[in-house]
């Protein structure tokens, strides 16, 4: 295993003989539950979705034709860095890195409201009511961008995809850009940009197939 700039990983390339694909699983240091977060090819695999400062376990596991399965050892890593690192969810790697913070530390908020609906369901004399909580989670930021930078955030907050947001405050968040960037130019020739950053779910796990 190995330490990237942004991103934890390591190569395979002894489990060539028992298969092609490999599956990679993760969890949080000292958690129980792992989660399937990539299907491995050419036995390398660069984890761009760890958040900065938290340690994580890995391991990797292939799977033949007829459903047998083998593990690899549980290894241990992390990244650190300090930038906002920001992309788009299906392609992490290709981050866009912003460290001059503008200001006082980004603001995170964050609310709770009652959703409920009554839902029609055939066969049944009444309707289902259901009710729950849901959870708004949002965080401002304010950085002073170059013109290229400002340019790609500006393409990130129009993407249709969900994004990921990684920061070493508040680890990693999937989410969106809300509505529009603030910019004001600077002498200097760049920008001195604020947005605020909404979560929203995201399912990472990836199919075996």
């Amino acid at each position: 295993m190995y330490y990237g700039e942004h991103g934890f990983g390591g190569g395979f390339d002894e489990w060539g003989e028992l298969a092609e694909t490999y599956f990679l699983y993760r969890s949080e240091f000292g958690a129980e539950e792992y989660q399937r977060i990539a299907k491995i090819h050419g036995g390398k695999h660069d984890d761009y979705t760890a958040a900065p400062g938290q340690r994580y376990n890995y391991f990797v596991r292939t799977v033949d034709e007829n459903g047998n399965f083998a593990d690899s050892n549980i290894v241990t890593g992390g990244v650190e860095f300090m930038e906002t690192a920001i992309a788009e969810a299906d392609n992490p790697g290709e981050m866009l890195k912003l460290l001059v913070n503008l200001g006082n530390k980004p603001q995170k908020t964050g609310s709770f409201s009652s959703e409920k609906a009554v839902i029609e369901v055939v066969g049944r004399e009444f309707p289902i009511f259901q009710t729950g909580l849901r959870r708004n989670m949002s965080v401002d930021y304010a950085f002073y961008c170059t013109a290229g930078e400002a340019a790609r955030l500006e393409e990130l907050a129009r993407s249709p995809k969900p994004l990921i947001l990684r920061d070493w405050r508040y680890g990693t968040v999937f989410g969106t850009i809300a509505d529009t960037l603030g910019k004001r130019p600077e002498l200097n020739g760049g920008f001195a940009v604020n947005f605020a950053f909404t979560r929203t779910h995201y399912d990472m796990e990836v199919p075996l197939e």
